[in-house]
């Protein structure tokens, strides 16, 4: 299951590409910014924000087999999910 830092790093990742891609192109200088709910009467005037709308478990791979280790133990497997987010 993912754990919230495990969520924040793809939120963080998925900023940085934001970032690098800007930075690629002729807009000149825009704000990327990772924005709560709550922050959305605080809008940017020049750039972007990225919100993690809501988390959902992924239906289509949500059966899968226990995970094992090379000496033979088993482990429950992950829940895999999925992250909706806001541009």
């Amino acid at each position: 299951m993912a754990s919230t830092s495990a969520i924040a790093a793809v939120n963080t990742a998925i900023l940085q590409l934001l970032k690098r891609r800007e930075t690629e192109t002729s807009f000149g200088s825009l704000a990327c910014e990772s924005y709560d709910i709550s922050e959305f009467d605080n809008e940017i005037q020049n750039g972007f924000s990225l919100c993690l709308w809501r988390v959902t478990i992924n239906g289509s791979r949500r059966a899968l087999p226990p995970r094992r280790l090379p000496d033979g133990r088993a482990f429950r497997p992950s829940l895999p999910i999925d992250l909706h987010y806001v541009l």
